[in-house]
């Protein structure tokens, strides 16, 4: 016996012959791309810096023979020595395929061990790709060099079906996800049909494609009806490429009449219905051997819909043709035959009551897609579309002059918090205006009602809708796979709010890009108020141009709002958000230049507007007092935000404390609730303003 160094580097030596350079003078072609947030792209990446081997040449290589999967939990049946269905392959690469190469090989030129190469996804497609570079480099093929080149050093690393695949899916594209179910893009190069090669059709099943297995893998014989009894479904235990390598590989003693591909169903012929193939032990004689791609181990991903359909069609024409009844006594599992072998494939996961449904009654009648795991439409998908999507849920507990609160899941997300939609007036669609907002605010009933607790929003509402006329409010969840909306039980509500004339000055909005800089908007800011009712406010300096943010450098906790020769606290991070406002804008400064300010009122908790006929917005403010008048200091309460010593994060969304919320968890309708109201002493303007609102107030802009 050969040292191991000594015939691993046999091995290798093995994997480098081949034909000389193919496709050299061939024209360059614009490359695949490959993108995706699976850390394979970033290890395919990796391994073209190492090799020159295109990363999406890999990719799609890894797609075509294990769908990105390292196959880690597949366990290979028991195969007896002379009838296995393939050797084993390792790794998201399948190292191995066909016996083509060796994972002892692979270790040696890339420089790592292999148990890494067995269980590693970067090591594997490190490996694999200094397999191919190391072959490429025997062809005259390297970094640089387009599919064309590579096809002949493809086909030396796992069979001309695998240069066809591949070749197939660098046209096309295609989209995969990994073990962990990340995504894997590779776009189509959009090759002529010209270049993708010609196959030869199968001498038996209508539309199979002819590739013969190696002449001393089966039994010639003269078979028909008479002796043809029975069909056996095996599963590859690998690649669809690598089954069809195998059963080419002189040494494998094994084939199989048919092998089908998962993706689409393709049939492949390697051995004549006539000849008696190598596929079952001791039960070959009478027997047709249908191979399957993938693992049993993994039926979910490899017996797809379209395998399905395909393979029964298959045997439906082979029972057909040679009078095998259509039944489980006559139409078994590789582990179901009496051979001298311990397989247990197709395995448990092979649906056999679906599949003889397809071989006994054919395709089937086409009805709308529902929701119950099978291809009702006939298109080769199950619940597609968005069948078995389920519509948001949820509730509009409340439109009142003080809030519009309610809730919203979608139960195919139901610990993500959706957006909602608001719409004043009419329902979506009608043109009435409206506002995205997300219910993302904890609420405690909710907890265990709907087993998610941030799913509740609470919201302002528009002041340009108190005009003491009822006003339809609408709310709709968003359903966060693109879905149908769903309109929220409750809805429409009816909000019904009269304005009164608030105390203070109004302050000009001289230009209307002010409105941009402190995003205002008339429809949810501005009160509609007649020009008498305005004319009653007094007139006061005009409003600040934009918003002025600073904070003394000395460590006090307090945010100021400059306006002229005045700063006024900002009291709270509620208020800021209200108010639209960033805490990135907030300045430093030197703490004698804020005490060189007067010092005003503090910033009111909500902004209101007002528009006369003419068109002249106004700000309606809380009049300064005299200079050397100091306004009163906040309280303790009101300095810095929940007691930091300084400024907290910006809310996001609807982001807040929610007040507490008893809802019927049974039918989470209308529910009681109780909010906070404005202080004593505040003007009685603020009932209607809802200004000490402890949650950030959306807008649409």
């Amino acid at each position: 016996m050969l040292p191991r160094l000594a015939w691993v580097l046999v091995m290798v030596s093995l994997v480098v012959v081949g034909c000389g350079p193919s496709g050299q003078d061939a024209p360059r072609r614009a490359r695949a791309q490959l993108s995706g947030d699976s850390p394979l792209v970033t290890h395919f990446r990796a391994a073209e810096k190492e090799s020159g081997v295109p990363a999406e040449l890999l990719a799609t290589v890894a797609f075509v023979q294990t769908r990105l999967s390292m196959n880690l939990g597949a366990q290979v049946d028991s195969h007896d020595s002379d009838h296995g269905h393939a050797p084993r392959e390792w790794g998201v690469m399948a190292i191995g395929t066909g016996g083509l190469t060796t994972v002892d090989a692979a270790a040696l030129l890339s420089g790592t061990t292999v148990e890494r190469v067995k269980t590693e996804a970067h090591a594997n497609i490190s490996a694999a790709a200094a397999l191919i570079r190391t072959s490429g480099h025997a062809r005259g093929v390297g970094a640089g060099d387009d599919l064309v080149a590579w096809a002949p050093v493809l086909e030396a690393y796992g069979g001309d079906t695998l240069v066809r695949e591949v070749r197939a899916l660098l046209v096309s594209g295609w989209r995969g996800h990994d073990d962990q179910g990340f995504e894997v893009v590779v776009g189509g190069v959009g090759l002529g049909d010209d270049e993708l090669g010609a196959v030869q059709q199968g001498l038996g099943f209508p539309g199979a494609v002819w590739s013969p297995a190696y002449s001393g893998n089966y039994t010639n014989a003269s078979r028909g009806a008479a002796q043809i009894n029975y069909v056996v479904i095996h599963t590859t235990q690998g690649s669809y490429a690598g089954a069809i390598s195998w059963f080419k590989n002189s040494s494998s003693n094994v084939s199989s009449h048919y092998v089908i591909r998962s993706s689409d169903g393709q049939v492949t012929q390697m051995v004549d219905d006539a000849d008696i193939a190598w596929h079952d032990g001791c039960f070959n004689t009478n027997s047709i051997g249908i191979e399957h791609e993938g693992f049993v181990a993994d039926p979910g991903k490899w017996y797809t819909e379209a395998m399905y359909k395909s393979s029964a069609k298959l045997t439906r024409w082979l029972c057909d043709q040679y009078g095998v009844p259509k039944d489980r006594k006559h139409i078994m599992g590789h582990g179901e035959t009496p051979d001298c072998s311990d397989h247990t494939d197709p395995g448990s996961g092979w649906n056999w009551t679906h599949y003889m449904d397809l071989v006994v009654n054919g395709e089937c009648t086409p009805k709308t897609e529902v929701c119950n795991g099978k291809d009702d439409d006939c298109d080769g998908k199950a619940d597609e579309g968005d069948v078995c999507n389920k519509p948001p849920k949820g509730h509009i507990d409340e439109a009142s002059c003080d809030a519009i609160r309610g809730w919203a899941q979608d139960p195919d997300a139901a610990q993500k918090s959706i957006d909602v939609h608001l719409y004043f007036g009419g329902p979506a669609g009608s043109g009435a205006p409206g506002v995205p907002l997300t219910a993302n605010l904890k609420r405690d009933d909710l907890c265990t009602a709907i087993g998610s607790c941030n799913h509740a929003f609470d919201v302002l509402p528009p002041l340009s809708l108190f005009d003491g006329k009822p006003h339809a409010v609408h709310a709709y969840g968003i359903d966060s796979a693109g879905g149908d909306n769903a309109q929220l039980g409750g809805s429409p509500m009816s909000l019904s709010c009269a304005a009164a004339v608030p105390q203070g000055v109004r302050r000009h909005v001289v230009d209307p890009a002010s409105l941009e800089a402190w995003k205002l908007d008339l429809f949810w800011d501005a009160l509609p108020l007649s020009d008498a009712q305005i004319a009653t406010l007094d007139e006061a300096e005009a409003w600040p141009a934009a918003p002025k943010l600073i904070q003394a450098d000395d460590g006090s906790p307090e945010v100021w709002l400059v306006d002229g020769t005045w700063r006024r606290h900002v009291p709270s991070a509620e208020a800021m958000a209200t108010w639209s406002l960033s805490f990135d804008a907030v300045k430093q400064v030197p703490a004698s230049e804020v005490a060189a300010l007067y010092e005003g009122p503090k910033l009111r908790a909500r902004p209101v507007l007002v528009k006369n006929a003419a068109g002249k917005v106004d700000m309606i403010d809380d009049a300064m007092p005299a200079p050397g008048k100091a306004a009163a200091m906040p309280t303790p309460g009101e300095q810095g935000w929940g007691g930091s010593g300084g400024v907290s994060p910006k809310p996001g969304g609807s982001a807040g404390s929610s007040s507490d919320h008893e809802s019927n968890a049974d039918e989470l309708g209308a529910s009681c609730s109780t909010h906070p109201r404005p202080a004593s002493g505040a003007p009685a303007w603020v009932l209607l303003a809802a200004l000490s609102l402890p949650l950030a107030r959306r807008r649409r802009r």
